[in-house]
């Protein structure tokens, strides 16, 4: 088996050896690497085997050797109309695409014919690399790498075998000739903060773990190890950018689906690129690997139940989204689905402004001319806007709704952009002010709007951030001040502080968004009542005076040449017994399991990070981050000190009594 004539003509086994060799000193983990080549058989026929080939085999792992023994008595079919099973490398071999999986116990027997072995001798991890002629698009073997451990990403072993294979001027990628894949549409970006805004709401709301946008990787401007002449077209990855992990633990799934890039067709999301119906699977686990590569990848991250729809968005043409949301993995009753479905799609519906389900007349028409512009506009004038109701599988009687522009065009949904922008120019400033004191998304609601349209109203006016959390300071500080005084005796009802937000007046900063309060006058006070004997109450003029002078103050009583005015004492906040003892209460929920207990009072941010981890037996504490609700129904990440005492500040100041991480 000998390269075509050359000046000095080297042996591809050669070239292969000292490939292991590189491959082997690359890393230090147990791997076991043998190499699968093509061979005539009796009668003509041609197989793939790994007896008699080179391999390399960790020292210190005799699993590993034994596997490595029954492998060599193993060999697929290599010819492109054989039959019988092909097993892992025999369909690395056909297609010239590299494939991995993070366990192999998980493929059947049809799939991985040396499964029973695989269990046997504890073979976790493999990852097949097709063998290239430089040149040359002719396939000449394919390399296995063996591992002993589960394994999500394989993208450093990949990289490792690539620069092996291309040392010895061999290679294990066949690169596209499509100019198209170096060259990106950067105008899908432009729906994306609309797209993002519509996973995060659907995760929220739902509880979903994991929602992600997918794209067609020409448009992304994307390669991959995946990529090939034939499939480049068809291959789709998702945007970093445009998904949302609800559930921490399955952030490794989400990696995983960026490094194997699926085909069109393939999986509930190849499915969805094909057809203009939602598609659903109430387990995806149950498809094999072949129609569902990321399979393996779900049984490991416990994932089973998955909608994605295809959309398009009146801003960016033509160019397919396709949103895939994962149900919670303790939804897997079919009327529990039904309704999370149809939930889920009423809320897809409501944060969608450009966003529409694509008609089968639409695909018709690629936009990239004004004649074919027109021509879509004529189609739109004849057509009636409805709401469309698509079945999601023969096994269910359910459907997935999407209405309101479902039959809508890109000329329509211009005319809906156009009163979209109509709405947030009639919203002023001082409509913005009346809200002020609630929440943003309380705001939202009461003005007709979504909370994202709001942002971007509020970013009109110059808010950058919404005040309401702000003015629960202010008043939090003013309870404090009220409690001082109170606790003066005889001062009850002196000065009663009325509460910021109770009365707001709406004098707000073009630049900060709230109020501006320079004076005591500016808090509303109410009008003072005579002082008690032996009490003196200062003028508003002069609290800069008094506050400068404090020192002195501090050390002998003021005098005012008649009385002496006593300073009271600074009463500390009231705090129920109970939490006098011990901190507040804290409810944490890690997918489906929840603890519920009561912080120490000196407990710092480790402390408590420390307790979480030991009550939920994480081995890995760097595997998860915390996070607390806040006043605002907004999930906050918690990291350090601050962010705790922020975090009880805020539950100081609310009624609820319980911290939710």
């Amino acid at each position: 088996w000998i390269d075509p004539p050359m000046a000095s003509p080297t042996p591809v086994v050669d070239r292969l050896i000292q490939a292991l060799s590189h491959i082997r000193n690359s890393t230090t983990d147990a791997k076991l690497i043998q190499v699968w080549v093509p061979v005539d058989r009796g009668g003509g026929e041609r197989v793939l085997t790994t007896n008699d080939q080179p391999f390399s085999l960790h020292p210190g792992c005799p699993s590993l050797a034994h596997y490595r023994e029954i492998s060599v008595d193993y060999h697929f079919p290599a010819e492109d109309d054989s039959e019988g099973v092909l097993g892992l490398p025999g369909r690395v071999f056909r297609s010239r695409v590299p494939e991995w999986t993070p366990d192999v116990r998980f493929f059947t027997w049809d799939e991985y014919p040396r499964i029973v072995h695989a269990r046997k001798y504890d073979v976790r991890g493999s990852l097949v690399v097709p063998v290239l002629e430089e040149g040359s698009r002719s396939c000449l073997g394919v390399v296995e790498v063996v591992l002993t451990t589960q394994k999500i990403r394989y993208r450093p072993e990949l990289e490792s075998v690539c620069k092996a294979l291309e040392a010895v001027n061999l290679r294990a990628v066949e690169l596209s000739s499509s100019s198209n894949v170096n060259t990106s549409d950067s105008t899908y970006q432009a729906a994306l903060p609309e797209i993002l805004h519509v996973l995060r709401s659907a995760c929220f709301d739902h509880s979903l773990p994991l929602a992600q946008t997918w794209v067609s990787c020409i448009s992304q401007g994307k390669q991959g190890c995946r990529h090939s002449n034939d499939n480049v077209k068809n291959c789709v990855s998702p945007v970093e950018s445009a998904c949302c992990i609800f559930d921490p633990h399955i952030r490794g799934f989400h990696e995983a689906c960026s490094e194997y890039h699926l085909l069109k067709g393939l999986g509930v999301v190849g499915r969805a690129f094909n057809t203009n119906k939602p598609c659903f699977s109430n387990d995806v686990t149950s498809c094999s690997k072949t129609e569902y590569p990321l399979s393996h990848y779900a049984k490991m991250f416990g994932l089973k139940g998955a909608v994605a729809i295809r959309l398009r968005s009146a801003s960016t043409g033509s160019t397919d989204f396709v949103l895939e949301f994962f149900l919670p993995v303790n939804c897997e009753d079919s009327a529990e689905q039904k309704k999370l479905l149809i939930s889920l799609s009423k809320t897809v519906q409501d944060c969608s402004q450009t966003l529409y389900v694509v008609t089968d007349e639409e695909t018709n028409y690629t936009v990239i001319n004004e004649s074919k512009i027109a021509a879509a506009q004529s189609m739109a004038n004849h057509q009636e806007s409805s709401s469309s109701t698509f079945k999601l599988g023969s096994k269910y009687d359910y459907t997935f709704v999407f209405s309101g522009s479902t039959s809508e065009t890109l000329a329509t949904n211009r005319k809906k952009e156009k009163r979209r922008i109509k709405a947030e120019k009639a919203i002023t400033l001082q409509d913005l002010r009346q809200h002020f004191a609630g929440t943003l998304k309380e705001a939202a609601r009461n003005l007709g709007v979504c909370p994202t349209t709001l942002k971007r109203v509020c970013r009109q006016h110059g808010i950058q951030r919404w005040p309401s959390r702000t003015i629960k300071k202010v008043d939090h500080s003013l309870k404090k001040i009220q409690r001082v005084i109170e606790s003066v005796h005889g001062a009850s009802n002196t000065v009663n502080i009325k509460p910021f937000s109770s009365n707001f007046t709406g004098r707000a900063s073009s630049s900060r968004g709230f109020p501006e309060s320079n004076t005591l006058d500016d808090l509303n006070l109410s009008e003072r009542a005579p002082a008690p004997a032996g009490l003196s109450v200062l003028p508003s003029s002069s609290c800069s005076q008094s506050s400068s002078s404090s020192g002195s103050s501090n050390r002998s009583p003021a005098s005012d040449g008649n009385n002496l005015v006593p300073i009271a004492p600074a009463a500390e906040e009231t705090v129920p017994k109970s939490q006098e003892r011990n901190g507040p209460r804290v409810k944490v929920r890690s997918g489906e399991d929840s603890v519920r207990f009561r912080m120490q009072s000196n407990w710092s941010y480790s402390d408590l990070f420390h307790e979480i981890s030991q009550r939920f037996g994480a081995d890995d504490p760097d595997e998860f981050h915390l996070r607390y609700l806040d006043d605002e129904s907004d999930w906050i990440l918690l990291t350090c000190d601050a962010d705790l005492d922020e975090c009880i500040r805020l539950y100081r100041s609310s009624p609820k009594e319980t911290i939710k991480l």
